[in-house]
């Protein structure tokens, strides 16, 4: 992957998951203002319809028994393919460093609410765009 393709908010964000030991180490607080800015910077890069797909995913894996390390592997292609779709790598670049400090369940569900902060943040940027703000 180029560093050029990543967004500098994407790549402040990513220094913060190499710091934690799992992903739930994470503060909700640190979140949000990372993902403000990266949903600020992709806007127009990819469709919501396109991060929600990827977030439907991983809730589907939230609302499985147990937690199963070979689907949210398996979530690896289809991500890549969409954000390669969408022209839009920052999205692949945070998974791919989440995904080695998804450990259990409560990990998947930070990193679940990382995706639908996401989402939410992108909506919201794209309808200021619409408008012209």
């Amino acid at each position: 992957m180029n560093k050029i393709e990543i967004k500098k908010s994407t790549e402040e964000f990513l220094r913060k998951i190499d710091q934690m030991n799992l992903l739930r180490d994470l503060k909700i607080e640190e979140i949000n203002e990372s993902v403000k800015k990266i949903a600020k910077e992709i806007r127009g890069d990819i469709t919501t319809t396109q991060l929600r797909k990827v977030y439907g995913e991983i809730k589907r894996l939230q609302r499985e028994e147990g937690f199963n390390e070979r689907e949210l592997y398996m979530l690896e292609p289809r991500l890549a393919y969409a954000s390669a779709r969408g022209k839009q790598y920052d999205i692949y670049a945070i998974f791919e460093k989440s995904y080695p400090k998804i450990r259990d369940k409560k990990d998947l569900n930070t990193f679940a609410y990382i995706l639908e902060a996401l989402v939410a943040y992108h909506r919201y940027e794209e309808e200021l765009k619409k408008r012209g703000e």
